[in-house]
């Protein structure tokens, strides 16, 4: 993964910030040009909010590599770290952080993160979509956000949805919204489709009620 997949990873640019930092559309693609010491550092954002970052030396106009490299040298390793700064300053006021691909489970994350504080760990690098919820003080989860196909819930469906399990003790389970906890505790836990087939308020109430059980272990 490279350095700018590593910091633009779960982001969504806003093009009109972009414009507002100083980015100059040119087709289909914003770019913006900056010096460090000796270099010239161009950032490129294509309409797919993509991020595309090179450093040219003024002197030579070629290509400068080395900040690509594990081992770097000091000075290269000044000029990465100075480049790394350029990036996390666009990231920081151009792009909104957006975790998960649906529009639901992006709000369920903001209001965890509103009222507990939390933020979704993402603990498995083969399984880059799964984001762990987890009580701070006893370190127990209380929700954990995934993406499957249908079929994976027991449904004659092969697209690909997100899900949130959350611990439960009532019977509320339907087999077409709501099911018994997918990868998890089947006792316990419940699994709940984010394609607005429930209401996001509704989920509020379970990922509280949630987090009080795990709360209480």
């Amino acid at each position: 993964m490279s350095i700018e997949e590593k910091i633009f990873s779960k982001t969504k640019v806003d093009f009109d910030l972009l414009l507002k930092y100083g980015f100059k559309k040119e087709k289909d693609n914003y770019i913006y040009s900056k010096q460090i010491d000796n270099f010239n550092v161009q950032i490129t954002v294509n309409n797919e909010g993509i991020v595309i970052g090179k450093l040219f030396d003024i002197d030579t106009n070629e290509e400068y590599t080395n900040i690509r490299l594990d081992n770097n040298g000091a000075y290269s390793s000044l000029i990465k770290e100075k480049y790394i700064n350029i990036l996390n300053d666009i990231k920081e006021k151009c792009f909104k952080i957006e975790y998960f691909f649906s529009k639901q489970a992006n709000e369920i994350t903001d209001y965890i993160n509103k009222k507990y504080n939390d933020k979704p760990e993402f603990l498995w690098e083969k399984f880059s979509g799964y984001g762990v919820f987890r009580n701070k003080v006893n370190k127990k989860w209380y929700a954990i956000i995934m993406n499957i196909t249908e079929d994976k819930l027991g449904l004659n469906s092969s697209k690909k949805i997100e899900i949130i399990n959350v611990m439960n003790s009532d019977n509320i389970v339907d087999n077409k919204k709501i099911f018994e906890g997918y990868h998890m505790n089947k006792k316990s836990w419940i699994t709940i489709k984010l394609d607005n087939s429930i209401d996001t308020n509704d989920i509020y109430k379970l990922i509280d009620n949630s987090y009080k059980i795990c709360k209480n272990k």
